[in-house]
């Protein structure tokens, strides 16, 4: 597989490889972007979810005139809800690096792809077979967006 800086150079079928490969590349990105973000999203439903069971639960032991066995039940359970939420934070803390390096790596594929269009002959070509894939791509990602509102 050709390096990027030599693509212009390359035979046909190093090239076709190379823009198979970066295609399959860009497809993963994309399909890893779009997980981690469903994975954000429902971890931050179920927060918002464990935020409101709290606000409930706090109000109903500040209501007063509960048994004592309520109280406790009601206090056990905001511990429970309370040590969820630290730990969806902390989860979804760990979800949005995923998703930072994921953009990371978006970057440095399309700089790879700059930089095989300004040193290749067939940069046309080339930029409008990438061109094509990366609209696909955001297409699928636009279409999962539309999809969660």
């Amino acid at each position: 597989i050709p390096e990027t800086a030599t693509l212009h150079r390359a035979s046909e079928l190093d090239r076709m490889r190379w823009i198979n490969r970066m295609s399959a590349d860009i497809g993963a990105n994309s399909e890893e972007r779009i997980n981690l973000q469903k994975a954000l999203l429902e971890l931050e439903d179920a927060s918002v979810c464990n935020r409101a069971e709290l606000e409930q639960l706090e109000e109903y032991v500040q209501s007063g005139g509960l048994s004592r066995a309520d109280t406790v039940a009601a206090q056990e359970r905001i511990k429970d809800v309370l040590a969820s939420i630290k730990e969806y934070d902390a989860e979804g803390a760990a979800i949005r690096k995923e998703i930072d390096a994921n953009e990371v790596q978006r970057r440095q594929l399309q700089t790879e792809i700059d930089v095989a269009t300004s040193n290749n002959t067939d940069a046309p070509f080339l930029q409008m077979v990438m061109s094509f894939r990366m609209q696909a791509l955001k297409l699928q990602e636009q279409q999962f967006q539309t999809a969660l509102r």
